[in-house]
């Protein structure tokens, strides 16, 4: 058209808002994984139940901005012109939004936090991808089942619903080509092909994860906070590897007992500790529930270390060992460091035993990967 012109901008202002939702995502992934050591211990994913959302506390992120920079201790000045000696303090820079002490209010921005909501399992995803874990290798057991039907070879009879348009018509191409007649030239019913199952059988993988608790007096609800963090990503860590995951829970103190989830996590603390009542309990349940050749045994222990026949614990649980495909002692903020069991259980072979200690919450993440890990090694602190 005469006169007219075509106005050329940049090719990528379209896609700027498509741009800029980009980048958001990818500083937020960036900051939750900066943060992870914290939030994988916020008591709102811990106490999850099941899947969905949660929200989770990211410190806010700042786009880049100028700022003006405080004035430097020398260029201060207001001494006046009396007499002053080396080192006589003639002004101060007071710290930024402290006040004055005079009752004024404070000036200075404050670093806050806005909760996020995202996908549990996403979450999960960028810990586990964090903590960079190798895969869980199943000890398979001996019998073997059905699992799904698979639709995975072709016939030339069957129902019509299970026709394969795209089978039949390589089919009859082949044969139109076989015949000297190249190309699509009719159909005829040799050419059909219909869709078929098999079933597929793969080894069962059942896994039993049986979560060990002290509940003598010596276990604080700092301790009891850390046993529930570590459960819940220690369970849902092994959850990843099987279809069918049963949940065990077993407290103790000088004497052991089976209890429900709800129990494990709330009973109340007293009473001295004997670990080896718990491992003689883990070893009964084992012969009558979970034969080592039709499950996968995975037992955690969570305690202060503080044990009044360590020796006995560690002759009770070496007879199990060979049925264990791992099993992880978590000593949590031990106080007295002469009679940890940890020291024990430590000469026990490494894997299936492995051994941690975790001080506070930040530690979590560094727990797990020691607990998950390869294994191998003498007893390490979490930090």
């Amino acid at each position: 058209m005469a006169g007219s012109t075509i106005r050329r901008g940049p090719w990528d202002l379209n896609r700027k808002g498509s741009i800029d939702q980009e980048r958001h995502s990818r500083r937020l992934k960036e900051a939750l994984v900066r943060q992870l050591p914290t939030i994988v211990g916020e008591t709102p994913v811990i106490t999850r139940e099941g899947d969905g959302v949660v929200r989770v506390p990211v410190k806010v992120l700042d786009l880049p901005r100028f700022r003006h920079r405080e004035p430097r201790p020398e260029e201060v000045t207001g001494e006046g012109q009396g007499a002053r000696s080396p080192g006589d303090v003639v002004a101060s820079i007071p710290r930024q939004g402290e006040g004055t002490g005079a009752g004024e209010p404070g000036d200075a921005e404050h670093e806050h936090t806005v909760e996020v909501e995202m996908d549990l399992d996403t979450l999960a995803a960028l810990v586990f991808e964090d903590l960079a874990l190798p895969p869980l290798k199943p000890k398979v057991a001996g019998r073997m089942r059905e699992s799904e039907w698979v639709w995975n070879s072709r016939r030339r009879h069957g129902p019509y619903a299970t026709l394969d348009r795209k089978a039949t018509l390589k089919a009859a191409l082949a044969r139109n080509a076989a015949q000297g007649h190249p190309g699509l030239n009719g159909f005829s019913n040799e050419d059909l092909r219909y869709r078929s199952y098999t079933p597929v059988e793969e080894p069962v993988t059942n896994a039993v994860v049986v979560l060990i608790r002290d509940v003598s007096g010596s276990m604080t609800d700092d301790k009891k906070y850390l046993a529930r963090a570590l459960s819940f990503w220690l369970v849902r860590w092994i959850r990843l590897f099987y279809r069918d995951l049963k949940l065990e829970f077993l407290a103790h103190d000088t004497r052991a007992f089976w209890v429900d989830e709800a129990a494990f996590f709330t009973l109340s603390a007293g009473g001295g500790t004997r670990s080896a009542a718990a491992y003689r309990a883990l070893g009964e349940r084992m012969e009558e529930a979970f034969p080592p050749d039709r499950w996968n045994i995975y037992a955690f222990h969570f305690t202060d270390g503080e044990d009044w026949g360590p020796e006995e614990a560690r002759g009770a649980l070496e007879g199990l060992l060979p049925a264990l495909n791992l099993f992880g002692l978590v000593e949590l903020a031990p106080e007295r460091f002469h009679a940890r069991l940890g020291e024990i259980l430590g000469r026990l072979p490494n894997p299936p035993v492995v051994t941690v200690r975790i001080d506070d919450k930040t530690e979590i993440m560094q727990g797990l990967k020691r607990l998950l890990g390869s294994g191998g090694g003498d007893e390490a602190h979490a930090g």
